[in-house]
């Protein structure tokens, strides 16, 4: 839902943080992980250079969220 505006860029990067997170405790998912990882990390750098070397953990990524999609 968030790649339709480019207000929720944000959002989209800690969606994929997500998606690192629960493919990265599942046995046998971890290219799945690592392509989702590489994926949010990039748009964080793109959004916020100031982030890029910043921790791979959420509050990094709660920091690109203006507000929250519930």
């Amino acid at each position: 839902m968030s790649e339709t505006f480019v207000e929720g860029e944000g959002q989209r990067a800690r969606a994929l943080y997500k998606l690192a997170e629960v493919h990265g405790s599942r046995e046998g998912m971890r290219a799945e992980c690592l392509a989702f990882e590489e994926k949010a990390l990039a748009l964080r750098a793109s959004l916020r250079p100031d982030l890029q070397d910043a921790p791979f953990e959420e509050a990094e990524f709660s920091k690109l969220c203006l507000w929250m999609l519930w």
